[in-house]
């Protein structure tokens, strides 16, 4: 069974809405430095690195199809290409070469509207839903029945439930 990266998100809210009433706000003092293990309420871009972070550790790194066809027999039948530290050092530099890319065309890839990516938009709505204050605003009309957004989401999450139960 595979865990998509939206449930990670939805369970992220009420678990760091936990850890910001539940972990200690004294402050502890390490090395002429203080310091304190709730740093403060939980937002926006702490839940949105969450996300992210999700998506990329669920996401199976590119470098494995290189791997697959330097072992399979039927291609390249390189023996040394089982190698763990080989398959690592190849792996995280992939991984950074292409967040290091993204991160210098961020201005063409990242900035304009028009780039965003269409599958990331249910992220962000949903982030925004869950952390806005003013969701109440946002009205969806159901057979005469009013929501705001907060209650509409937990409304599709029972009908999802209830439909995927039976």
């Amino acid at each position: 069974m595979e865990i998509f990266a939206v449930v990670i998100q939805v369970l992220a809210y009420p678990c760091g809405k936990a850890l910001e009433r539940w972990l200690p706000t004294r402050s502890f003092r390490v090395f002429n430095r203080n310091f304190s293990l709730n740093p403060g309420p939980f937002n926006q871009k702490e839940h949105m690195l969450i996300t992210v972070m999700a998506n990329i550790g669920l996401a199976a790194p590119y470098a494995s199809w290189i791997f697959e066809i330097q072992i399979l027999d039927m291609f390249f039948s390189q023996s040394w290409a089982r190698n763990r530290l080989y398959q690592y050092c190849i792996t995280i530099s992939m991984q950074c070469i292409g967040f290091g890319i993204a991160g210098i065309a961020r201005s063409c890839i990242v900035f304009p509207d028009y780039c965003i990516w269409p599958s990331n938009l249910p992220a962000i709505i949903l982030n925004r839903t869950l952390h806005e204050s003013s969701a109440g605003d946002y009205m969806f009309y159901i057979r005469g029945i009013k929501l705001p957004q907060f209650r509409y989401l937990w409304a599709l999450a029972g009908v999802y439930f209830t439909w995927h139960m039976f």
